[in-house]
């Protein structure tokens, strides 16, 4: 994954690993289920459109983190995860605002920046 996304420039990592470690860890790690009850499903876009249910899209998020031995997620998944899915998204700026947004440390809605 890492050699076909490449790795997060400095102000993305410090966000991704601001965001994680905001999150319900023990010893450094997440839980899979604590992961996904953190995030908020309701409010993702395919969600609020009607695209997908929510059931289909927690479904779906969790099998993301299918993979991990223990259903434990660490630091550095965690940042492989955004790692996959920032480049996708045109600026640092949008990255940090869907992380706030995502994690639930903002209400407001990202828009495209």
């Amino acid at each position: 994954m890492k050699t076909l996304t490449g790795k997060l420039n400095e102000t993305r990592l410090a966000i991704v690993k601001e965001t994680f470690q905001s999150l319900n860890l023990v010893e450094g790690s997440i839980k899979v289920n604590d992961l996904v009850d953190s995030a908020n499903t309701s409010k993702h876009p395919r969600v609020v459109d009607g695209t997908t249910t929510l059931e289909e899209f927690i479904a779906l998020f969790r099998s993301q983190w299918d993979y991990l031995q223990g259903g434990n997620v660490t630091e550095d998944e965690f940042i492989a995860f955004y790692e996959a899915i920032s480049t996708n998204m045109k600026c640092d700026k949008e990255l940090t605002n869907r992380l706030k947004f995502a994690w639930g440390k903002s209400t407001e809605e990202p828009a495209n920046v």
